[in-house]
């Protein structure tokens, strides 16, 4: 079992995912509904793995990359990115400037759990 940050401003789309974690995976989920409450979360909780939106008001999830990878104790905590955005150059750049891997919504329960293991296990 995994402690699982889910940062995404959809309030039904975070609690369904957390529900196929819980469910499927037996993980227990936190949920933050912005960048800034992710980031303070992701300090104080110091999650296994992290479930992020990009496209957020206010602060998006690349900059809460930025402040994640910039930051030694969350340096190492791998994030998958969860998002609407499809576009190639996107898609790029998150996973190769972050290191990061990247689902397009909407996810599936099966495809989530096999990359979130795969996460897990390549956690430093």
């Amino acid at each position: 079992m995994a402690r699982i940050l889910l940062i995404d401003d959809d309030e039904l789309g975070a609690k369904t995912t957390a529900r196929v974690l819980e469910q499927y995976g037996q993980h227990q989920v936190i949920i933050a509904s912005d960048g800034p409450t992710g980031l303070v979360t992701a300090s104080k909780e110091n999650p296994d793995l992290i479930l992020l939106d990009i496209l957020m008001p206010g602060m998006d999830g690349y900059a809460v990359l930025e402040e994640l990878k910039s930051n030694e104790a969350s340096l190492n905590i791998p994030v998958i990115i969860i998002s609407a955005v499809t576009d190639e150059e996107s898609i790029k750049e998150a996973t190769f400037k972050y290191d990061t891997l990247y689902m397009t919504k909407p996810i599936e329960p099966e495809p989530l759990m096999k990359t979130i293991d795969h996460a897990l296990s390549t956690r430093e």
